[in-house]
C-alpha cells in the first residue's frame, strides 16, 4: 500500500515536471525575427559592438527621396553615438532598407519593420512600405526611420508618448528620453560631446 501510494506520488510529480517544462521552455527559447526573401547583411554583428561601429547600409529600395530621409536619420544617431555610417551596396553590409512585403509589413498601418538584434536570425534589416513617400511628410518618415534605427541598436519600446521609441507613433517633436538613454548607454558608446542625464 505504502509502495501504491509512492508510486502515485511519484507519476503525479512526473507530470508535474513534464508540465512545467512544457510551460517554461518555450518562454526561455530566444524569438526569432520576422523573415523574408531579401539578401543578408553579413555584417550584422556591428549593430551589437559596444565600441566604435563603423555601419555599412545597403539600400534595397528604388525612392531617392526615401534614402535621404534616412540618411538624415542616420545623421541623428552619429551624433550621438560613437559609430559611422556609409553606404555599402553589398552583402558586406550591416543594415540594409528593403522595400517591405505584404508578409512582413503584416498589420495595417504599418510603415516600418526593424529587426531585434536579441532575436535569432538578425540581418540588420528594416522593412518600408514602398508607397510610404506618397503618403508620409518628411519630419514623419524621418523620425519613424530614426525610430526604427533604434530598434537595431537595441531599444526597445518605451510607455512614454513623448519617447521617439514610443510603440505607436513617432514624429519630429520625439526625442530620447532618460529611459532610452540609460538603456542605450549599456548597448553602445557615446560621443565624447553626449551629455546624459
Amino acid at each position: 500500500m505504502w509502495t501504491a501510494r509512492v508510486g502515485k506520488k511519484r507519476q503525479s510529480m512526473a507530470k508535474f515536471l513534464s508540465l512545467l517544462a512544457l510551460f517554461a521552455i518555450p518562454s526561455l527559447a530566444q524569438q526569432a525575427n520576422w523573415t523574408g526573401p531579401y539578401q543578408p547583411c553579413l555584417n550584422s554583428a556591428e549593430l551589437k559592438k559596444t565600441g566604435h561601429m563603423s555601419i555599412g547600409v545597403r539600400y534595397d529600395i528604388s525612392d531617392r527621396h526615401v534614402i535621404q530621409q534616412f540618411h538624415q536619420a542616420f545623421d541623428f544617431w552619429s551624433r550621438l553615438l560613437d559609430v559611422e555610417f556609409h553606404d555599402e551596396q553589398s552583402i558586406f553590409c550591416a543594415v540594409a532598407i528593403l522595400d517591405g512585403k505584404k508578409a512582413v509589413l503584416d498589420q495595417k498601418g504599418v510603415v516600418a519593420r526593424a529587426q531585434l538584434p536579441d532575436r535569432l536570425e538578425f540581418h540588420g534589416w528594416i522593412a518600408v512600405d514602398p508607397r510610404a513617400s506618397t503618403y508620409l511628410a518628411d519630419d514623419e518618415a524621418v523620425a519613424i526611420w530614426t525610430h526604427e534605427i533604434g530598434h537595431l541598436l537595441g531599444l526597445k519600446h518605451n510607455p512614454s508618448a513623448v519617447s521617439l521609441m514610443y510603440y505607436i507613433d513617432a514624429d519630429a517633436t520625439s526625442k530620447l528620453d532618460s529611459m532610452d538613454l540609460h538603456a542605450l548607454a549599456v548597448l553602445h558608446s557615446f560621443r565624447s560631446n553626449t551629455v546624459i542625464q
